[in-house]
């Protein structure tokens, strides 16, 4: 068959020695590589006391199944950026990663963060991940980009139920709720007895203060 050939349908009819006829019907199509998306899954949220974050790039054909092929990736904490100003106040923390998917399409890496200077404010509060995915075979490229926030803000007391106002000699009773990351409720008993001893010794240098 032709390269040129016209897209169509076609039919080859053939004669056997014996006079019998065969005939094979077949089309002839543009041929479109399968699509596939590239997706980066990150942390919801990286804390300042957090060591390693993991990422895991994944590989799709649209219907499903897992694309095989090598994964280049770019996980970076970007300097901060004046918007009155071209200057960047540090240059990007950046590290770069060549990794393999797995039969499910994916390729997992953990990702040291104690290079990514998370005691210094001079950086944007997020981290990005620019992924790069060539399909074996095809040699078929496609980019994935994936976003998580960074956060030196890891748990949030609210009082519910309290007085309005203290008054020495008389309890103070109410509800303590302690949240953690991702909005979920803390209940480290530990953790807790601490914040109540801080709170206790708050209140009595109010009464002191109020007292001089």
């Amino acid at each position: 068959m032709s390269p040129e050939a016209a897209q169509g349908n076609y039919v080859i009819t053939a004669w056997t020695e014996k006079g019998q006829q065969i005939s094979y019907r077949f089309d002839i199509r543009e041929y479109v590589l399968p699509k596939y998306e590239v997706t980066v899954g990150l942390p919801h949220s990286i804390t300042i006391l957090d060591e390693e974050a993991q990422m895991k790039i994944c590989a799709k054909y649209t219907y499903g199944k897992p694309v095989l092929g090598s994964v280049r990736a770019e996980f970076c904490r970007r300097g901060f950026r004046y918007f009155w100003s071209s200057v960047v106040s540090q240059n990007d923390i950046c590290k770069k990663y060549e990794l393999t998917t797995d039969k499910n399409g994916c390729a997992t890496q953990t990702v040291n963060l104690t290079a990514f200077s998370l005691d210094k404010n001079m950086y944007d509060d997020s981290f990005e991940v620019e992924a790069e995915m060539e399909e074996y075979g095809t040699g078929v490229i496609l980019k994935g980009r994936g976003v998580t926030t960074f956060t030196s803000h890891i748990r949030t007391v609210t009082f519910e139920n309290v007085p309005a106002a203290y008054k020495p000699g008389i309890p103070f009773e109410g509800k303590v709720i302690t949240v953690g990351m991702n909005f979920k409720a803390f209940s480290h008993l530990g953790h807790l007895e601490d914040f109540l001893w801080t709170l206790e010794h708050f209140l009595w240098e109010i009464i002191r203060d109020t007292n001089k």
